[in-house]
């Protein structure tokens, strides 16, 4: 009596890995075309080709997809292949940017002022930054050079989510007064019983800005042989505020011979 045995061979395993990578964010594509075979193994001159599709550019992360092809002469059937996939993984940009108003400097003219510039430091290659600046200032003093609002972008696309470390600086807008100087007119005759006067009050340094400006009260008067001062005082138009002006006076001489 004779009985049959039994020959089995029996699948490798094998499991297809395509790797784990990360980066951070700078505008290309991440990718690793890395796919690692692990378990049994393919025996030798067997294998696989493998088609790795997965491609990360902004911050988040995705499958690093593939797919393969068994080589000529490797057979599905000997061998219990699985299919890994890793992570492709793009983290925010650290990179220390740095947005800057410019400062601006004007002498008060009634006018409202602004300064649209501004400077960046640590923005990489080929990115832009499009800050909105609100800062204003018309009176003479100091104000800030706000920055309300920013955009990071890569040609036409905002990227401004991928980029963590971006601090903006306002500037200064600064309107200095206007030197005013006013003079009394200094005037002279022969006595001849009546008072010298002379109401003339003539702006000499920047002067008043256009429909901005002051009304004189000359009180200056010299009747007899001798010299005063040609006193006046002031009082600013409407809408013309002390505070963008540095106004000095001076007192002409009235003298009767």
């Amino acid at each position: 009596t004779t009985k049959d045995g039994t020959l089995t061979v029996t699948k490798r395993a094998v499991t297809m890995t395509s790797v784990t990578d990360e980066k951070a964010y700078n505008g290309t594509p991440l990718t690793n075309h890395t796919v690692t075979v692990t378990g049994d193994g393919f025996v030798t001159g067997e294998g696989a080709t493998y088609d790795v599709t997965g491609t990360q550019t902004l911050v988040g992360t995705s499958d690093n997809t593939f797919t393969y092809e068994l080589n000529e002469g490797t057979l599905a059937g000997n061998y219990d292949i699985e299919k890994v996939e890793g992570t492709l993984k793009v983290t925010e940009n650290t990179n220390a940017i740095v947005i800057t108003a410019d400062d601006g400097t004007w002498m008060y003219d009634g006018q409202t002022h602004s300064k649209n510039s501004f400077t960046v430091t640590g923005l990489p290659a080929g990115y832009t930054a499009v800050p909105v600046i609100t800062g204003t200032i018309k009176d003479a003093g100091t104000e800030d050079n706000v920055i309300g609002s920013y955009a990071i972008k890569l040609g036409d696309e905002d990227v401004t989510a991928q980029f963590s470390n971006v601090t903006t600086k306002d500037g200064t807008l600064t309107v200095t007064k206007r030197a005013v100087t006013m003079t009394s007119a200094t005037d002279e005759k022969a006595y001849d019983g009546e008072p010298l006067t002379n109401h003339t009050v003539t702006v000499t340094g920047d002067g008043f800005v256009t429909d901005e400006g002051a009304t004189y009260n000359v009180t200056g008067s010299q009747l007899l042989a001798g010299s005063s001062d040609n006193t006046f005082t002031y009082e600013l138009n409407s809408g013309t505020l002390a505070g963008n002006y540095d106004i000095s006076t001076i007192d002409g001489t009235l003298t009767v011979t």
